[in-house]
Parts: C-alpha cells; sequence; structure tokens
C-alpha cells in the first residue's frame, strides 16, 4: 500500500510538472510568434506621394492610365510630416498651429511653428491669415493650405483640444518651467491668467495660461515662442515618463480629446520608433521667420514669411524629398504695405 501511494503521488507530480512545462512552453511560443509577426502587422504608414503645387494637383486634368514612372524628387522612406492643431474647445479656433516632421530611420524630428496670421491670398476668404482656413474648412482646408505655402506634403493630422492638453500635463505631473515675466489677463469669457515672473511647478491649469498668454512686446510670435518652448518641454517629458501604469489613463484623454487621420497601427509604429529617439540631440524646433506688420487689403498685422530664411527652414526641417526645393515650390505672399 505505501509503495502504491508514493507510485500515485510520482505520477500526480510528474503530471503537474508536464502542464506547468507544457504552459511555459505555449506562453514562450506566443512571445516568439509576436516577436516575429509583430513587424508584419505593425507596419509604416502611408505617405503622400503627390508633391503639393504640382501641375497634376492644381489643374485637375484627368490623369493617363498609365502614367509615366515620376520625374523629380523622390520621398525619403518612412519620413512623415504631421500637422500638430490645438482648438480651443468652447469656441473652436485654432489656437495652436505646428508642422512636425519625423525622420523614423535617423531618429530626427523638426518641429516648426505656424503664427496664426501668416499670411495667404485665396478666394475663398477675405481674411487673408492662414487661421482663418480653419475656421472656414476644418482641419482638412488648413493642412491645404500650409502644404501649399510651405511646398510639403502632409501626411496626417492630430487635433487636440486645450482640455487634452490640460489633462496630459497633470498626468506627467505637472512642469517644472521658467516664466518670463509677470502675466495677468482677464477677458469677458472668464478665462483668467494670472501668473508671476520665475522658476516655478505648473499645473496643467496654469501651463495652459502660459501658453495662451497674448502680451507679449512682439504680439502673436511671442506667443508662438512660448507654445513651442513648453510643447517641446512636455514632450520631452512624456517620452522620458515611466508611468506605464498611466497608460490607460493617456488613452481615455486621447480618445475623449483627439481627432487624428492616424489608425492605431500608425500610432503604434509611431509610438514604438519613439521610443528610440534622443530629446536632448534629436529633436529641433523653431518658428517661421517673418515680420508681423504687413497689410494687405484692409487687413493689417498679417505675418509675412520671410522668402530666404522660409526656404532654408522648411528644407532643413521639414522637406521629406531626396532633394532640397526651390522657392518656386513654395508659394508665399508679400504684402502690400507695411504698419512699421
Amino acid at each position: 500500500m505505501p509503495q502504491t501511494r508514493s507510485r500515485r503521488r510520482v505520477k500526480k507530480q510528474a503530471s503537474i510538472f508536464r502542464r506547468i512545462y507544457g504552459g511555459l512552453v505555449f506562453v514562450s511560443a506566443i512571445i516568439v510568434g509576436v516577436y516575429i509577426l509583430w513587424p508584419m502587422v505593425i507596419k509604416p504608414p502611408a505617405q503622400q506621394t503627390e508633391k503639393p503645387n504640382s501641375p497634376a494637383q492644381s489643374s485637375g486634368a484627368s490623369r493617363p492610365e498609365n502614367p509615366p514612372e515620376p520625374q523629380g524628387p523622390v520621398r525619403r522612406e518612412q519620413t512623415y510630416n504631421i500637422l500638430l492643431v490645438g482648438v480651443d474647445d468652447g469656441h473652436g479656433n485654432a489656437d495652436t498651429i505646428m508642422l512636425l516632421q519625423y525622420d523614423v530611420p535617423n531618429q530626427k524630428v523638426g518641429v516648426v511653428s505656424i503664427p496664426r496670421d501668416t499670411m495667404v491670398d485665396r478666394d475663398w476668404t477675405r481674411i487673408p491669415k492662414i487661421n482663418a482656413a480653419y475656421g472656414k474648412g476644418g482641419v482638412e482646408l488648413l493642412k491645404e493650405e500650409i502644404s501649399r505655402t510651405l511646398g510639403v506634403p502632409i501626411d496626417y493630422h492630430i487635433q487636440v483640444g486645450l482640455q487634452a492638453f490640460v489633462e496630459v500635463v497633470d498626468q506627467v505631473g505637472g512642469l517644472d518651467f521658467y516664466v518670463p515675466e509677470d502675466m495677468y489677463h482677464d477677458d469677458e469669457g472668464g478665462f483668467v491668467i494670472n501668473l508671476k515672473k520665475g522658476q516655478q511647478w505648473l499645473s496643467g491649469r496654469k501651463t495652459l495660461e502660459l501658453v495662451r498668454y497674448r502680451g507679449y512686446g512682439n504680439a502673436d510670435i511671442g506667443r508662438t515662442e512660448m507654445q513651442r518652448e513648453v510643447l517641446t518641454a512636455l514632450a520631452k517629458k512624456l517620452l522620458s515618463f515611466g508611468g506605464i501604469a498611466n497608460i490607460q489613463s493617456f488613452l481615455k484623454i486621447f480618445n475623449e480629446h483627439v481627432d487624428t487621420d492616424l489608425s492605431w497601427t500608425d500610432i503604434t509604429f509611431l509610438a514604438q520608433s519613439a521610443f528610440g529617439l534622443d530629446t536632448e540631440t534629436g529633436v529641433t524646433t523653431a518658428v517661421l521667420p517673418g515680420r508681423g506688420d504687413a497689410v494687405l487689403g484692409k487687413t493689417k498685422w498679417c505675418y509675412e514669411l520671410d522668402p530666404d530664411q522660409t526656404l532654408e527652414m522648411v528644407n532643413a526641417m521639414l522637406n521629406p524629398y531626396d532633394e532640397p526645393l526651390t522657392l518656386a515650390d513654395l508659394d508665399l505672399i508679400k504684402g502690400e504695405s507695411y504698419l512699421q
């Protein structure tokens, strides 16, 4: 009898061992399978292939059934231009406009802030400022106008409500930031800005006050510069943020306040790629160069882009092609007179 019990105990232990071993093999197979199949499932996002301001794009002419091989510049692979738009939740205005390029193979990011008063001259509006495109036709018209003005394709857009900005800053624990001057503003809509000069910790609400302040001596350009600095600081904190446990909170914010034409597969690919990005050396930010006192028609205080400096910046930070753009590729407007 003791021997029988001993055999049963050994058989039972062997059965348990086989189950555990089998489970480990199964889990290992899943991990290996995911590792092998992941690159096949998560593929790079598609790119725009048509060059802005090209005759085929602007003329609307029909295309031949068997078009010839494209001539001229060729797009670099896995280099994406993405329009970032910050939207005032209450009024539906484009509060922040930026164009980002992510060069995945070289792990480089360029972020160019576009002043809202950047001058355009189109038949769809009597207000010759690029921000009017958003009010007239939403993010799609804004993409079209920026692409036409700067001569570069825009592959995707990310449109973010200001409440999302507040919640993301709070989610990463706020920002330590130097406020360059005392800031106070109280508008009729109830949005109050009250910040003191100096290094300080900013909550999401206080950070929003900082990026919306307009009382700089150089008006919208000072505000655009501040937005660029704050978003750069936030991006660095996001990429270094170790709170993987908070991923559900970020997804909730994204679902509630973000509109984009990137698919979840696209987002996964870009997010996974960004883990290799060095935010100290791989990220460059700038504001489109120009002057903000131009007059066009009856509209004052338009922002006229400097042709040569803008071309240089576009080629350095936003050009996705294998050869430089020229001024002929851009569509820049010159003011009729100037206020200063």
